[in-house]
């Protein structure tokens, strides 16, 4: 084979990001379900409130994806929670624009406390994960999403790590300083009973694990039951922060991340925390 017919692989350049492919049954109902939910978006608004907004039903379908993506991190052996994720996180991406980026740069703090990237990172993933941390920064709730990421990078024992844990400190408090990103005075107070249900829904999905049957993208190597409990509590209070800095809509700010919590917990007391056989491998293997 020569260089022109090899297949790109994706994991040469980054351990970040993961292969998508529509090979795989589980891949195709993601981005399935992410065209209908932004359809169902674009018909609502322009049925209920006479607008026609391609962009915003273009972001309805990413927010649904990514939360898509975030259960699978949260629940790597089942592959309905990854569903029942997508359809949680449409009504509330409809409701108000999640922060994308925030939720993005969520997913990949899971990643690196999971563990499911296998191998090392790469340049170009430090570089990314310095540049998240100042973006997170520059947001009111992105502080504990740059805790989540010093988190994340210590877990993950990558190389250099405590040189890249400064520097995702430095970078998120950098874009803090620039921008002028604080704390509300009154953090919470548009919240109410939202957060005592997120607390309840973290401890909760961070006993349920009861062993991993999933391998990282990269090595085969098997999933630690003990990271993905952390990865999962972290996820939870990581939500609780972001919804207490949050001024204006604190609900849907993380909303893909929280219905991706909430399907956890939802899938696991139906399967009575059992590991379910069916699911996808972190390579996005069906198995």
């Amino acid at each position: 084979m020569t260089e022109a017919q090899k297949p790109f692989n994706l994991y040469r350049f980054t351990r970040l990001g993961r292969t998508l492919s529509l090979r795989h049954e589980s891949h195709r109902f993601a981005l399935t379900g992410s065209i209908m939910a932004g359809a169902g978006g674009f018909v609502y608004w322009w049925l209920a409130r006479d607008e026609v907004d391609l962009v915003g039903a273009f972001f309805v379908g990413v927010a649904v994806f990514l939360a898509w993506a975030c259960a699978r991190e949260l629940d790597p052996d089942r592959n309905f929670t990854a569903g029942v994720a997508l359809v949680l996180a449409a009504p509330m991406a409809v409701w108000g624009r999640p922060a994308l980026l925030l939720v993005l740069i969520a997913l990949q703090a899971m990643r690196l406390t999971v563990g499911t990237i296998g191998g090392t990172l790469k340049p170009a993933d430090y570089v990314a994960i310095i540049l998240a941390a100042g973006y997170a920064g520059t947001r009111p709730e992105g502080w504990v999403l740059v805790a989540f990421l010093v988190a994340g990078v210590a877990i993950s024992q990558a190389p250099g790590y405590l040189f890249l844990a400064g520097g995702v400190m430095a970078s998120g408090s950098l874009g803090a300083i620039i921008t002028g990103a604080s704390i509300p005075d009154q953090p919470g107070s548009n919240v109410g009973w939202v957060w005592q249900l997120v607390v309840v829904v973290a401890l909760v999905v961070s006993l349920q694990v009861r062993g991993v049957s999933s391998t990282t993208d990269v090595g085969n190597q098997p999933i630690s039951a003990m990271r993905l409990r952390v990865a999962r509590a972290l996820t939870g209070l990581m939500v609780v922060g972001a919804l207490l800095s949050n001024t204006t809509d604190a609900v849907v700010v993380m909303g893909p991340v929280l219905a991706a919590l909430v399907a956890t917990v939802v899938v696991a007391a139906v399967s009575s925390g059992s590991v379910v056989p069916v699911g996808w491998g972190s390579d996005g293997r069906e198995h």
